[in-house]
């Protein structure tokens, strides 16, 4: 009796003794050494037909910093696209693939032109220009920045120029997180 799927002998289905003969021819027509070299060749047909053209396999792995002469070459960042531009660096080449402002970093040399990595992101560092509530990447872009004023969480959904504990306010904006404007001071 035929469990359910099998194949009974003669119906487009291979039995024992037909198998075995089979076996037999191929294991009698060629060696062991033969049948690899053979397997070798058809795997080695089958690379080349599936090569990769050259200008497509370099596309999106030169990593931030790298050298470069197009910006196909650049991958991503953890956020975003790289570019290849002069990233300000003069040790390591004319042209390197680089983020533009707000773009994601590790260092410096990551970001394209005159931009510098500060707190992960590419940004200029003009000093003491940004009034409260203006986006920043440092206290020391902020107007006042570094003694009692920050770049910090002021509740808005961006780091923002705010005003420390202690400080005079018109609104809760204008403080740094925990603290809100309570009596015109940032409490």
């Amino acid at each position: 009796m035929l469990g359910a799927g099998s194949i009974a002998p003669g119906e487009n289905g291979m039995d024992d003794r037909r198998f075995d003969r089979l076996a037999r021819a191929v294991a009698a027509s060629t060696s062991r050494r033969g049948l690899l070299r053979g397997l070798a060749s058809a795997l080695a047909l089958l690379a080349m037909g599936r090569r990769v053209p050259d200008v497509a396999a370099q596309t999106g792995y030169l990593g931030p910093g790298a050298p470069c002469t197009d910006s196909s070459q650049c991958g991503a960042t953890r956020y975003n696209d790289m570019f290849c531009d002069d990233n300000g660096t003069a040790n390591d080449g004319s042209l390197n693939c680089c983020a533009y402002e707000y773009g994601y970093c590790d260092d410096d040399s990551w970001c394209c032109g005159f931009l510098s990595c500060i707190q992960g992101s590419c940004g200029s560092t003009p000093q003491s220009f940004l009034y409260l509530g203006d986006q920043c990447f440092a206290a020391e872009q902020c107007l006042g920045g570094g003694d009692s004023v920050d770049c910090a969480d002021n509740g808005g959904f961006v780091p923002a120029c705010c005003l420390v504990g202690g400080q005079p306010c018109a609104e809760d904006l204008d403080c740094c997180m925990p603290n809100t404007c309570a009596g015109g001071f940032c409490q």
